[in-house]
């Protein structure tokens, strides 16, 4: 993986880690709040790389994956704790 793209990718993580924190804060508007949540500034990050060839389309589906069941065990941990 090259330096720009290594870079690309923290840019999209320092993004989302601080719409994350701040944007709840700052306003009441329900799109801005639900796209910081779940952190989709990586999620666009990683497919706009898919999609140009940067990664396999492949690495965006497991990455997907991830995220989906990283949200289902926040859920099912919330519920049992």
């Amino acid at each position: 993986m090259s330096l720009v793209i290594m870079l690309i990718c923290i840019l999209g993580i320092i993004c989302d880690e601080i719409g994350h924190e701040l944007i709840p804060n700052m306003t009441d508007n329900r799109f801005l709040n639900f796209f910081f949540e779940y952190r989709f500034v990586m999620k666009i990050m990683v497919l706009l790389l898919a999609v140009c060839g940067v990664f396999d389309i492949w690495i965006f589906v497991c990455f997907i994956f991830f995220e989906i069941f990283y949200v289902v065990a926040g859920i099912v941990f919330e519920r049992y704790n």
